[in-house]
């Protein structure tokens, strides 16, 4: 068994934390962004709260690429019939860059199959991406034809 401050349990410590008095807590700057219930107002209360963990997060996905509203509602390319399959282009930016994906569709009597495709290439614009999706889709079915939905 150890021993040292590594030796007690979390919960103790984090139980004698919860024991600072309001006052010091403020000052070491502990309940910046929190406040009590009855200073909520009901209008607030469905509303998440704004704190250092939601903004850690916004600037993590910011860095990791995370698309924002307006690129995830962008209209997408309109699929492209080739064969009796359908091509829908689904480029994502990556690295300011974007990446050449889609999906390839095909009517079935049980239904409809589809399948997703990523390439290596990144593209500067959208339109570029859009049009080698389409030229290795139509690759895809000439060279697999339905065997892409085994």
């Amino acid at each position: 068994m150890r021993s040292g401050p590594l030796s007690t349990p979390l919960w103790p410590r984090a139980r004698e934390a919860l024991r600072v008095p309001e006052a010091e807590r403020e000052r070491l700057g502990w309940a910046a962004g929190v406040r009590r219930e009855e200073e909520m107002s009901s209008a607030e209360d469905d509303r998440p709260a704004r704190g250092t963990f939601a903004k850690l997060k916004a600037a993590w996905g910011r860095l990791a690429g995370a698309r924002t509203a307006a690129e995830s509602d962008a209209p997408r390319a309109t699929a492209v019939e080739y064969k009796g399959y359908r091509i829908r282009p689904a480029p994502y930016k990556t690295n300011g860059q974007y990446q050449t994906a889609g999906v390839i569709e095909k009517d079935f009597p049980d239904g409809v199959k589809e399948h997703r495709f990523i390439r290596a290439e990144t593209h500067q614009s959208l339109d570029s991406a859009i049009e080698l999706a389409l030229a290795k889709g139509k690759q895809i079915i000439d060279q697999q034809g339905d065997r892409i939905f085994i």
